[in-house]
């Protein structure tokens, strides 16, 4: 098994624009075919809060150099991304990955979402200006996440007292969107709504058929948001809700027999032959 990258081809990486060095060609993928994942072909785990994929091949496989299947078997291509951490890493996680605050905004003075026109196309990377109703300027930030459907709003800034008729606008003043709420910590905001049964609601869902503004997005970004939906049997996903959730779904991992590693290499030992050919 500690051949496997053995048979992967060379390349030259230019390292400068003077100096090349020969490396292996680590940008090929290679995918387990389906019939690998039978009954008798791995085993289920749940690995450590702080195992890596090197310390997790030694406990399965007494070989840290045994970690490629693990990561090929389970489909993982990031571990920066795609492997569980603790809990108290997460948070800190979250706070780097979602900075600033979170915004919720429409185009409507009423505080009803609203963000069908272009005055609402924002762009990720853009500058976004904060004014309170007397129009002096309160606050800015780079916007870098937009989820329109939401009017949710990710902007690396810091926070400020929101009041009555607080909005946002460009830097050329051209496009003006209403405050409808702000949350002081993005990892806090919505991530998206589910029911008792755990289905998603869409946040355009009304909650009273004949009354637009009864709208779940609508119930949220008002006043007493938690209480009205729970009433309603809607439960409010956050981004930590979220993360956390997919975090712990990396704890579980498949862990391949070495029969069925065995196989695996052989196939890719003679696919690499092949295409090297």
């Amino acid at each position: 098994m500690a051949f496997y990258f053995e048979s992967f081809p060379t390349i030259n990486y230019q390292v400068s624009k003077t100096v090349t060095k020969k490396c292996l060609d680590i940008i090929r993928r290679y995918d387990v075919p389906y019939y690998y994942y039978g009954d008798n072909g791995y085993t289920i785990i749940r690995k450590a809060d702080h195992a890596s994929p090197e310390s997790l091949a030694f406990t399965i496989y007494d070989d840290i150099d045994n970690y490629w299947p693990v990561l090929l078997y389970n489909k993982i291509i990031n571990c920066n991304t795609e492997w569980a951490i603790p809990e108290d890493n997460l948070e800190i996680k979250l706070s780097k990955k979602y900075p600033g605050i979170s915004l919720f905004v429409t185009l409507d003075d009423e505080l009803l979402m609203n963000t069908h026109s272009s005055d609402a196309g924002y762009r990720i990377g853009e500058m976004v200006y904060v004014y309170n109703a007397s129009d002096v300027l309160i606050g800015s930030g780079k916007l870098y996440e937009y989820n329109r459907s939401f009017g949710h709003m990710k902007i690396d800034m810091e926070s400020f007292d929101l009041s009555n008729g607080t909005y946002i606008t460009d830097e050329y003043n051209m496009k003006k969107m209403f405050i409808a709420r702000k949350i002081d910590f993005v990892a806090d905001s919505v991530y998206g709504f589910r029911d008792q049964d755990g289905k998603e609601v869409s946040p355009y869902h009304r909650s009273n058929p004949e009354d637009p503004s009864s709208t779940i997005i609508n119930l949220y970004i008002g006043d007493d948001a938690e209480s009205t939906l729970s009433n309603l049997g809607v439960d409010i996903v956050t981004i930590r809700d979220y993360e956390k959730e997919r975090n712990e779904e990396f704890y579980i991992l498949y862990a391949p027999t070495t029969g069925v590693i065995n196989e695996i290499e052989r196939e890719v030992l003679k696919l690499n032959r092949l295409t090297n050919e």
